[in-house]
């Protein structure tokens, strides 16, 4: 489920939580979310037919990316000897 924020400055409001964070305000980014972020009543709910395909494809990829990372790695690195 996806619950939308109340606010249509949302860059603005996060930099602001960031600056309150970083100054103290905030001891963390979980408590200026709780203070700070109004939430709107409607929340979106995922379609269960396209939830179970994206499931399908990240359980695809979290099996590929242990297989590649070190292909990925090196493939990296040819970029930085340009």
């Amino acid at each position: 489920p996806v619950m939308m924020a109340k606010t249509r400055e949302a860059a603005a409001v996060g930099a602001a939580m960031l600056a309150g964070i970083g100054t103290g305000r905030f001891a963390h980014a979980g408590e200026a979310v709780e203070r700070v972020v109004e939430w709107d009543s409607n929340v979106i709910e995922p379609d269960p037919v396209r939830r179970a395909c994206y499931d399908e494809r990240f359980a695809t990829y979290r099996g590929l990316y242990p297989v590649l990372k070190s292909t990925m790695h090196q493939l990296g690195s040819f970029s930085q000897n340009l």
